[in-house]
């Protein structure tokens, strides 16, 4: 029992781990349990089924990009599953381990490696050139993974950041050591997003420009992350100069011209608009009879190439094959596309309105070989237009419920999310609570750390 409360205490970074294919070929091997060597802390890093899958699919399935028919919900068997499509307060239900899912389990565990690789690191002492630079990229991975699994708990578990009242909103627990007795404690948000920016910013420093097959994260990795968070802060002045200095080292783009769209999955993981790969955590809902939304569908143009390479029309309903990872598994990664995408919105924040234009062109000219740069919206419509294109490019990428949660505090682009399931309605206003998702209850209950509220 005392073990149990331990493991449970540190927010169950060892437990509850899903089997998932080792969808990029690491094999995890017992014996780095206890790692003493620089090739052991690469191998930890490297491990692939840890490390580089389980982004948490919650989000997802709260967002609305999607429906599913009243009958397959009806056949879910977890509760999490059926009550986070519809925003119960209650997600976990009855679950006897009420709510210890993936998507808070698989972070922790990530960042539970990469403090145990930044602690054993210290011991190492390098004695040639290589060990040296061994050294910098193992500890530059090691910060980018924690922030890398800070920001998706963030994104989940604590309210959208307000500048005004960030020192008082809750953020996540901060684990910054890898001694499992240390009780686990809710930092602010503004500590939260903070120590992110932090480790993001010391990482830069240490790793090469670019990422080693969107495996191993470099530079752009850190610098379309950094983007992504000082967007999620408002912080367009910063955001929009990450989105400069990664585009500066990696600005491909796809042509959709020349993908093959006649493939079950047109893409592959190894295109060149990836900077780094990720998989969403499995669940049911994903798996199963899920139809994208056709108010998504019918936003886009007839002759921009994604309606075709993203989606398959079927009688029942528009099926989604859009996946950079080549086959079912979702990608939740870093790309270029994104960046193109964050530089446009910021540049149009900070009043640059004729180089967002420019920016946004020059991605989705790739897309609809048609488009004609004077067709685009000036003024408000053109942000609008942005907004959209967010959607439509990063669609089940595990974006689009951070965008609905930051947008709602604009009035303009505020969203009331609704499900219908036969008779029943449910609706999810800009300004309620169950936004937030609820911290798994053992966790709560072991840790003693307040819940977030729900109504």
């Amino acid at each position: 029992m005392k073990m149990r409360i331990i493991i449970v205490g540190i927010c169950t970074i060892i437990c509850c781990i899903s089997c998932q294919d080792d969808w990029l070929g690491a094999k995890p091997d017992q014996k780095l349990v206890v790692p003493t060597s620089w090739k052991d802390l690469r191998a930890l890093l490297d491990n692939t089924r840890v490390m580089q899958a389980g982004y948490p699919v919650m989000g997802e399935m709260s967002a609305d990009d999607y429906e599913i028919p009243s009958n397959f919900w009806n056949s879910l068997a977890a509760t999490w599953e059926k009550n986070t499509y519809i925003w119960k307060s209650d997600i976990y239900g009855d679950n006897s381990i009420k709510g210890v899912t993936d998507d808070w389990a698989w972070p922790y565990q990530r960042i539970y490696y990469s403090n145990l690789v930044l602690e054993k690191l210290k011991l190492l002492s390098p004695t040639t050139a290589a060990d040296v630079e061994e050294h910098r990229r193992i500890q530059g991975t090691a910060l980018f993974q924690r922030a890398w699994a800070f920001y998706q708990l963030s994104q989940l578990f604590c309210e959208q950041y307000d500048p005004a009242i960030a020192t008082s909103q809750l953020g996540i627990p901060i684990r910054l050591q890898s001694d499992i007795s240390i009780k686990s404690t809710r930092a602010t948000l503004s500590e939260t997003l903070e120590q992110i920016v932090a480790d993001l910013s010391e990482a830069e420093a240490y790793l090469p420009a670019l990422s080693e097959k969107g495996v191993r994260p470099g530079k752009t990795a850190v610098l379309s992350l950094l983007a992504r968070v000082y967007l999620s802060m408002y912080r367009y002045d910063k955001a929009l100069d990450a989105s400069e200095r990664c585009l500066a080292l990696q600005d491909d783009l796809m042509n959709f011209s020349k993908v093959d769209g006649s493939r079950a999955y047109p893409f592959m993981p190894d295109n060149v608009e990836v900077i780094y790969r990720n998989i969403m955590s499995s669940s049911a809902i994903f798996r199963g009879t899920f139809y994208v939304s056709r108010e998504l569908v019918e936003s886009y143009e007839d002759t921009d190439l994604r309606k075709g390479y993203f989606y398959r029309v079927t009688p029942q309903g528009t099926i989604y094959r859009g996946s950079y990872e080549g086959g079912t598994a979702m990608f939740a990664g870093l790309t270029t596309s994104e960046v193109y995408l964050i530089k446009a919105e910021c540049q149009y924040r900070q009043g640059k309105e004729a180089e967002a234009m420019t920016t946004l062109f020059e991605l989705l000219r790739t897309r609809d070989p048609d488009l004609q740069k004077e067709n685009l919206a000036n003024g408000p419509d053109l942000l609008q237009r942005i907004l959209l294109e967010r959607r439509k490019e990063l669609v089940f990428r595990g974006l689009r419920w951070g965008d609905l949660k930051r947008l709602n505090r604009e009035g303009t682009y505020a969203t009331t999310l609704w499900r219908q399931l036969d008779e029943d309605r449910y609706d999810l206003p800009p300004a309620s609570k169950n936004w937030t998702l609820p911290i798994p209850e053992i966790v709560v209950d072991i840790n003693g750390m307040a819940q977030n509220p729900r109504q």
